[in-house]
């Protein structure tokens, strides 16, 4: 936890004391080495009138060497996915209309009952009302398959699958070197029953209002002021419903060759209808440092209050640490490193749960229409105390080629 006071003054210290040149980069957003423009390897798609149109088919195989994520007789087996995915993008002068739809298949060797398919369909829209106003407007719907990984996970004997809707509208007003935010969300959640086991207990709605304020004190730094209310409610598990409250405030680094993102804290607090209360520090973080023009760094940091998924009276703490490198070894070819770890600590029970993970991959651009992957994954639980959960060690060696319109 002594990564995130260190990370952010070195950032602060690199930004304040990073020339000020007022030109035409100041002014473009920087883009990491995962993200930025391609033109000789982009895909182009297609143009419809004030649309394009993008697709890919992603088609991969995998060895998984413990799918049921147990802590012991470990089963390994070979996972084979198919996921098409589209997406429909307007390049209108002013307002913005994006919809994607994805879906995938996923085949297990030898255990065929472990079989999936999900998919998700989204949309956002952005409606700009005068020069400072603009609206933004979201929806979207998705059914997921719970990781087996997740230390909470179901131990059942086939997937636990999920469906998630969910919908939100935010409006922000500039006035000079103030910005103002407002937006709300709802998510609701279900749970798919596993064969006699009745999972309607875990469905839940949860309803979130923020305010935030962002103020420009250069063309470099701004300061970040947030708070954040919301209700979530569990039908058929009163006691877990509950009311929570976030304060954040923090700097956000926008538009430079450096570095980019926030850094805020705060405090978090979450009342149960059990009578569980849970606060502390509330963290939240992502920034991206630009070492070279080939290599990027990226933080993520994040800590507040969550409930566990299969038996949703026992809340915890989770707290969360990562950092990725990405390196441009050539044009066309993208190695890349990551490695992250936190904790989830019990309230009620007598429990910790200590996880990390590791991940190094390789990205390979063939031409406009074909990339190729290669990736290594370990993730790792240790779970301690006297209701500890599980133990488990995943390792997952995947190859994949991407198909691109």
């Amino acid at each position: 936890m002594r990564l995130h006071p260190v990370i952010s003054w070195f950032a602060a210290t690199l930004i304040a004391f990073a020339p000020f040149n007022a030109s035409a980069q100041e002014t473009q957003q920087s883009a990491s080495v995962r993200d930025r423009p391609r033109p000789e390897y982009d895909p182009l798609g297609l143009r419809f009138g004030g649309f394009d149109l993008n697709a890919r088919l992603d088609v991969g195989v995998a060895h998984v060497d413990n799918i049921f994520g147990t802590e012991t007789n470990a089963q390994g087996d070979q996972v084979y996915t198919i996921a098409p995915q589209a997406q429909l993008t307007s390049h209108w002068s002013r307002n913005a209309l994006d919809i994607e739809a994805g879906y995938q298949h996923t085949a297990y060797d030898k255990f065929s009952s472990q079989d999936t398919n999900t998919g998700f369909v989204s949309t956002h829209g952005l409606l700009q009302l005068g020069a400072n106003t603009e609206v933004n407007a979201s929806a979207g719907y998705a059914r997921q398959v719970e990781p087996r990984t997740d230390p909470d996970a179901l131990q059942a004997g086939k997937p636990v699958l999920y469906d998630v809707a969910q919908g939100g509208a935010s409006i922000s007003q500039s006035f000079n070197y103030l910005r103002l935010t407002a937006s709300g969300l709802r998510i609701d959640s279900k749970y798919h029953d596993v064969g006699a086991i009745d999972q309607k207990f875990r469905d839940n709605v949860d309803d979130s209002g923020t305010l935030r304020a962002e103020y420009a004190i250069t063309p470099r730094i701004g300061i970040v002021g947030q708070a954040s209310l919301d209700h979530r409610r569990y039908n058929n598990d009163p006691n877990a419903t509950s009311n929570g409250r976030t304060y954040l405030v923090g700097a956000h680094i926008q538009f430079t060759d450096l570095m980019q993102g926030e850094v805020t804290v705060g405090e978090f607090q979450r009342r149960y209808h059990g009578g569980e209360r849970l606060n502390g520090v509330a963290v939240n973080a992502n920034l991206e440092w630009y070492i070279t023009p080939l290599t990027t760094l990226a933080f993520t940091a994040n800590r507040g209050a969550q409930e566990q998924g299969a038996t949703t009276d026992f809340p915890y703490v989770e707290s969360q640490y990562g950092a990725r490198a990405d390196h441009e070894l050539l044009r066309n070819l993208i190695l890349s490193a990551g490695a992250g770890f936190g904790e989830r600590k019990y309230r009620v029970i007598d429990r910790k749960d200590d996880f990390d993970y590791g991940e190094v991959d390789a990205n390979y651009l063939l031409n406009r229409r074909v990339a190729l992957t290669l990736d290594y994954r370990h993730d790792n639980i240790n779970s301690t105390g006297l209701n500890r959960y599980r133990n488990s060690d995943v390792n997952t060696v995947s190859l994949g080629v991407s198909l691109r319109l």
